[in-house]
């Protein structure tokens, strides 16, 4: 029987996002980290932002190109994510 200890494991340090034709990492240190938080959110929280209704809400085009990068890398993005999930857990 062999061992693999867990410092030697080989597996991703992100997110596996499984998309139609291809498979990508979204690396946890990453802004696009923040997406799946993002697209968890009813869409009338979501748009408490004006430009997060810029984002489409099929997060495909926003993992696969940088046309978005804008808003999902700027700092109001996380802090309307933030905001959402605490509000929410105050309700």
């Amino acid at each position: 029987m062999e061992v693999t200890l867990i410092e030697n494991r080989k597996s991703p340090k992100g997110f596996i996002v499984v998309l139609p034709g291809e498979v990508i990492e979204v690396p946890q240190d990453s802004d696009k980290s923040w997406l799946t938080l993002f697209y968890s959110l009813p869409r009338e929280l979501a748009g408490k932002w004006k430009p997060a209704y810029e984002l489409p809400r099929c997060p495909y085009e926003v993992l696969r190109t940088d046309k978005y990068d804008h808003i999902v890398c700027d700092d109001m993005f996380k802090l309307l994510v933030w905001d959402c999930y605490a509000w929410s857990a105050w309700q």
